[in-house]
């Protein structure tokens, strides 16, 4: 799917799955639910807010990132470096000690922070 504008995606409860998409931004906002991004692609902003469920990237992209949950993980694999800016209560976070690149702030009250860069 390409857009040419913002791409918004809402979902109030359940599991959302996207793949193959290029967009300009991106934002999901959602309340109980997973959110599984596959090669999502946004040349601006990419931005999720989840209140309850896990984030997962798989080969995804943005400009910059930014990420809140109140529970759940976000983990998964970006396509290039980024400038991590992470925060969780109660989890670990394992994120790649990279400075170069955009913004990535993710910021989760109870869930594990694990992000690779995709080779």
């Amino acid at each position: 799917v390409n857009c040419n504008g913002e791409l918004t995606v809402k979902v109030s409860t359940g599991k959302a799955i996207l793949s193959g998409v290029n967009c300009n931004d991106f934002t999901s906002i959602g309340n109980t639910g997973d959110l599984s991004l596959k090669n999502v692609i946004a040349t601006g902003k990419l931005s999720v807010k989840r209140t309850t469920g896990d984030v997962i990237f798989d080969g995804c992209d943005a400009s910059e990132i930014f990420v809140n949950t109140d529970t759940g993980d976000v983990k998964g694999t970006l396509l290039s470096e980024k400038d991590f800016y992470t925060n969780t209560s109660t989890g670990r976070i394992i994120v790649p000690q990279t400075r170069s690149g955009g913004r990535c702030e993710i910021i989760t009250s109870t869930g594990d922070i694990k992000i690779e860069i995709k080779e």
